[in-house]
């Protein structure tokens, strides 16, 4: 659903360096993963992925969080997850849909509990490809009369240019919400990027993408007392060898 995966601008990239640069921290042990959505590794996978019926086909599958610091505690302990999708892939005459329907339930001392559901849908016509993404996070903060909840709309247009060569917009917006029984903290990011990817061979990519972003909200402050750093600008080029 997101054209610049794997590039600066993804969706999936982790904002979490400006939003400490920000001290957007959400209370002890709210979870700062960014604008997009989120990307992690799986450990101990087991799943089951039915046959593909006019299209549809369901898929759940359950995971230890494949975190590094395995033998800490506290927000960076392993999580186990359990995933669940309904997805929908066809083509209607010319004109290719695809639609996933998501949830997911976690376990682990970063949260006494993590929700999340996901509804997407991406249409292609004509070298267009049009995708939106909406997700709902809620967690139950394991410190006493803490509850922390985040909304993210994804949404990207992207023209195939040739089979090498594509171009992109993407846009995503968060919100979240930290309740405390003193009160409650909101705030909003967004995330505008544009890019160019381009395929030398089956190994090689480079991409160039440019990002906007805007912070605002109860947790936004100022750096060194001059220097304001809500809308930082994030210009990148890359190279992606596989092997």
């Amino acid at each position: 659903f997101d054209p610049l995966t794997a590039t600066a601008a993804g969706s999936s990239s982790d904002l979490k360096g400006y939003n400490e640069a920000l001290g957007k921290t959400h209370g002890t042990k709210a979870p700062t993963e960014g604008v997009g959505l989120r990307s992690r590794s799986r450990k101990d996978l087991m799943g089951y992925k039915s046959p593909k019926m006019m299209g549809f086909q369901f898929h759940i599958t359950h995971d230890n969080n494949d975190t590094i610091e395995l033998a800490t505690t506290g927000d960076k302990q392993i999580k186990e997850y359990t995933d669940s999708v309904l997805s929908y892939n066809n083509k209607i005459g010319d004109i290719g849909v695809r639609a996933h329907l998501g949830y997911n339930m976690a376990s682990g001392t970063e949260a006494e509990g993590e929700t999340q559901m996901t509804g997407a849908a991406k249409v292609s016509v004509m070298g267009f490809d049009l995708a939106a993404v909406y997700t709902k996070v809620d967690y139950d903060i394991s410190t006493p009369g803490k509850d922390f909840e985040k909304t993210k709309i994804f949404t990207a247009l992207t023209y195939n240019m040739s089979k090498e060569c594509k171009v992109a917009v993407t846009y995503a917006t968060s919100e979240g919400k930290l309740t405390r029984t003193s009160g409650s903290q909101k705030d909003e990011a967004t995330q505008i990027s544009l890019g160019m990817i381009h395929t030398i061979s089956k190994n090689i990519t480079l991409d160039v993408t440019a990002s906007q972003y805007e912070f605002k909200g109860d947790n936004v402050k100022v750096m060194n007392n001059d220097e304001k750093l809500d809308k930082p600008l994030l210009a990148s080029a890359g190279i992606k060898l596989l092997f």
